[in-house]
This record gives structure tokens, sequence and C-alpha cells, in this order.
């Protein structure tokens, strides 16, 4: 029984990529400078970057560019996603300099094209990618490297980048320092009084200026953001702990249960103690660490999931729809030659033969 986490490092070729398999915690907030892509396995999930809000249920697929600040909340128990981490590095050679630190691919998949052809085929070579990668020999190797190329090949079609030359819709290292001193205060802090006009006085800078940068930088705004951590310590606490709802909504930072079951509601669709109810019979949440859980090979669900997602176009070569076109269409380029060659054939015989006739009646009328 292995965990479904794997490291890819390949100097020689620039390829660094990271693929896993894992269950969304409570509220946390993430940066690094890979390319992230999300497949959400199983539940639903809330992703807020570059200042927007999705909510992303089974299949959906979301792209999360490099040095971008973004927080995920497990809106249902017991979700799933599988993530893929690319390493800008890839793309270095086909860009001058270090251009390539600034590609932005965009989007997140909703209900409505979900089914698209190009993300039926991401979500199929990942799971495909999962499948070499379990496996340990040279084989496995040069065909998930070839999986590897396709996987980036599809996300680009799926999500066609663009330079964003002047770096504005990523995080700086100076952003990221700020961002990091006020989250690093809201997570020693949340069970206090505090607003945005603390955070403003800390930083030295003015309550609209905070706002607007919370908002751009975090996804969400301060008020937010400072609730779904709260919301997140209520979880442990409604899981780990026999305490009242109401000790568990003063210990977690709210003034009083009505804003806190209030709060909880929307965040999650149930009252805390429906949610209890839920994580008991479950045995969810009991041991549920801040650091990331990640799924075991033996699986059911995940390994049903993916097996589904092989089945999708099990019966169709990578990229058919592509190659059949432009197969057919060569087919019938081919055909059309053909016929102009029956017919240029026809004509030189017809020629041939009516040179014959005027011999003949050359030789007549001598």
């Amino acid at each position: 029984m292995k965990k479904l986490f794997y490291e890819v490092k390949k100097e020689s070729k620039n390829i660094f990529y990271k693929l896993y398999i894992h269950k969304i915690g409570p509220f946390r907030f993430n940066w690094h400078k890979e390319i992230e892509v999300n497949i959400i396995l199983k539940g639903k999930v809330e992703v807020c970057v570059e200042g927007k809000k999705h909510i992303l249920q089974e299949d959906d697929i979301i792209i999360i560019n490099s040095n971008n600040g973004h927080a995920t909340l497990c809106k249902e128990p017991d979700s799933m996603a599988m993530v893929f981490h690319l390493d800008p590095m890839y793309f270095k050679e086909y860009f001058e300099e270090e251009e390539y630190e600034n590609l932005r691919f965009e989007g997140a998949v909703s209900i409505y094209n979900k089914n698209n052809k190009r993300y039926k085929i991401i979500r199929y070579l990942l799971a495909s990618l999962i499948d070499e990668l379990k496996k340990d020999s040279w084989e496995s190797q040069i065909i998930s490297d070839t999986i590897f190329s396709l996987v980036v090949a599809n996300i680009i079609e799926a999500f066609p980048p663009s330079e964003d030359i002047n770096g504005k819709t990523k995080n700086t290292k100076s952003q990221m320092e700020i961002i990091s001193k006020v989250l690093n205060y809201i997570e020693n802090m949340y069970k206090e009084k505090i607003s945005l006009n603390t955070i403003a006085d800390m930083l030295g800078y003015n309550p609209c200026y905070v706002s607007h940068f919370f908002k751009v930088n975090i996804g969400i705004n301060f008020h937010e953001y400072l609730t779904r951590v709260r919301l997140r310590e209520a979880t442990f606490e409604l899981a780990k702990t026999d305490c009242s709802i109401s000790d568990v909504a003063l210990s977690s930072g709210f003034s009083d249960v009505k804003s806190f079951n209030k709060s909880f509601k929307e965040c999650f669709g149930r009252s805390p103690k429906q949610y209890r109810t839920e994580i008991l019979k479950k045995n969810l949440f009991r041991k549920f660490p801040l650091m990331r859980v990640f799924v075991y090979d033996n699986d059911e669900t995940v390994n049903s999931k993916l097996k589904e997602y092989r089945n999708l176009v099990q019966d169709n070569l990578l990229f058919i729809d592509k190659i059949t076109s432009k197969k057919q269409k060569f087919v019938q380029e081919e055909q059309s030659i053909q016929k102009h060659q029956n017919k240029i054939t026809e004509l030189e015989r017809n020629i041939e033969e009516l040179n014959n006739k005027i011999e003949l009646i050359k030789n007549i009328l001598m």
C-alpha cells in the first residue's frame, strides 16, 4: 500500500513535476512557483484565486498560475482532488531569457463545458500517468515521459497561455512578504477581536488599500478570510472534542452562537450540529492534521474514478480527434489526387487512340 504521490525530476530535460491525490481539508492558503492543475475527484471544493471564488465539483478542473496565492476549502466531507504541479522551468528552452516565467494560463472548467473533449483527454492522461508512475521499469519511464508531454500539450490547448509581460497578475516577493505577515497574524490572533483597521495599523497602510490588496492577492476579502480560518478551527473542535456548540463558537473567535451558526451554514450548507453528526458517523477529520493528507493506492473510490477517466477514451488514441481529422483530410486529398491522375491517364489514352487514328488516316490517303 503506497501513497499516490509522485515527484519527478529530470534536469537534462527540464522536467520537474508532482502528481498526487489528496483529501481536501479545512481552509488553507497556498503559494508556490509551480503551475497547478486541480481535478476534483469527489465532493465539492471552494478555490479562491486572483480575486475570484470558484465552487468546484466532481470532474471540474481549475488551473492556478505560478506564484499565485490561492486558498482552498472543503465544502463537503471526504472531498478529494488529483493535483498536477508543473515547474515553469519546463518552458525555458522555448523562450529568450526569463520570459517563460511570465506565462499565464487561465481557466476553470464548469458544469457547462466539463465534458469538452480536451478536458476529458487531460483527465484521461493524468489518470494514465499515475498508472505508469506506479510501475518501476524503464518501459514505464519512457511511457510516462511521453504522457507528461501530452499532458502539457493538452493544457496549452485547453487553457491557451498568454505572456504577462509586466507580471501584473502574479504575486511578487514583496507582496508575498506582506501577505505572509498578515496571514501569520490572523493565524495567531483569530480568537481575538481583530478588524481590517487592526491589520492596517500593523502594516502602516490605509484600511482601503489593505482591503483592496487582500482581495486582489488572496481572492476573498479580509472578513471572509478571517471567518474561514475561524470556521476551519471550529471544524477541528467539532470533530475532536465534545464541547458544546456555543463553546466551540467562542473558542473559534466568533462573538456569539447566532453568527457562528449563520456563517457555518453559509459555508458548509449544514448546521454545526449536523456537521458534527456526519463527522462522527463517517469518522472524518477525527485525526485530520493541518498538513496535506495523501490518498493510498488501495482507495476504491479513487481507483474507480481513475478507471472511469481512462475508459472515457480507452478505445481512442491520444489526440485522436486531431489525428483522425488530419488523416481524413489527407485521405480525401489523396483520393482527389488519385481521381485527377485517373482522369489524366484516361485523357492520355484517348489522345494516344486519336493519334493512332490520325496515323491510320494518313496512311490511307497516301
